[in-house]
């Protein structure tokens, strides 16, 4: 994959909201 690719995890309305890169997250917590 892009482990430099810019993504973002949860509701961006939310305190959820997380930005980080494809390379932080772990394959388990991944989503498709």
């Amino acid at each position: 994959m892009h482990d430099d690719y810019p993504v973002q995890v949860g509701d961006p309305a939310s305190d959820e909201c997380v930005h980080t890169t494809v390379g932080e997250l772990s394959t388990g917590k991944a989503a498709k």
